[in-house]
């Protein structure tokens, strides 16, 4: 069922061309699936490198990495953060690291990071709208549409690597805009995040549906429309 509040914006939604979505976390439930891959990682490097369980606890090792992360706010690309993270752990355990070492140790991460589940009505609503709209994936993430077998949807995936800004910055969706060659105004973008995705669609011109699963309180927004469940995605007039 349609939510009020997405029934009486949708009407103000109009000449809408394509469609944008954000993954983690509006397709996905991504919390469990990178708390996955950390274990799994550090499953991984505690088997090949024992000294590593002598420096980091598991949560000391989590933890570590969300450091390395701050220390390097320039580094848009979260697959080099990754990298950067197994190489600072290795080091710091004692190993002289090589290449080969810091690829078989990624890919352990990398791997599980596209190991997703789908919200139950995600693959209905994704099949019904990619036949009526071009659509593209807009994410600050590194899930990787084809391993996700989300490519049959979606025609690009666009991160902070294709424009050096990760959202809120409008660089991709104007890249987007671009790309589809539409305005700005006629790409409409669905998201989980106010001050990423909403906030990122505004400054670039486009329209946006704030996801909001959880019923969260917040009428201070700029969405043209809000949505508790992907499915209210189809029976939204404006399409």
């Amino acid at each position: 069922m349609m939510s009020h509040q997405s029934r009486q914006l949708g009407n103000k939604i109009i000449n809408i061309k394509a469609l944008s979505f954000d993954l983690d976390d509006t397709l996905y439930d991504n919390k469990p699936v990178i708390s996955k891959a950390y274990q799994l990682l550090y499953s991984y490097l505690e088997d090949n490198y024992p000294k590593v369980s002598d420096i980091f606890t598991f949560d000391s090792f989590v933890s570590s990495a969300i450091t390395i992360r701050q220390e390097h706010p320039q580094i848009v690309d979260l697959n080099v953060i990754r990298r950067l993270h197994i190489t600072a752990t290795l080091t710091a355990a004692g190993y002289n690291i090589n290449s080969a070492m810091e690829d078989r140790a990624f890919e352990v991460f990398w791997l599980a990071r596209q190991d997703i589940t789908l919200f139950p009505e995600a693959n209905h609503v994704l099949t019904t709208l990619a036949k009526r709209f071009p659509m593209v994936a807009i994410t600050n993430g590194n899930a990787c549409i084809q391993r996700l077998n989300l490519d049959k949807f979606f025609q690009i995936s666009i991160s902070p690597v294709d424009t050096g800004e990760p959202k809120p910055h409008p660089s991709m969706f104007l890249y987007a805009t671009d790309k589809l060659a539409i305005q700005p105004q006629e790409l409409l973008h669905i998201g989980d995040s106010i001050d990423i995705d909403i906030v990122g669609a505004h400054k670039a011109g486009c329209r946006s549906i704030w996801f909001n699963p959880k019923q969260l309180s917040n009428t201070n927004h700029v969405a043209d429309g809000v949505i508790e469940n992907l499915s209210e995605l189809l029976a939204v007039n404006f399409f």
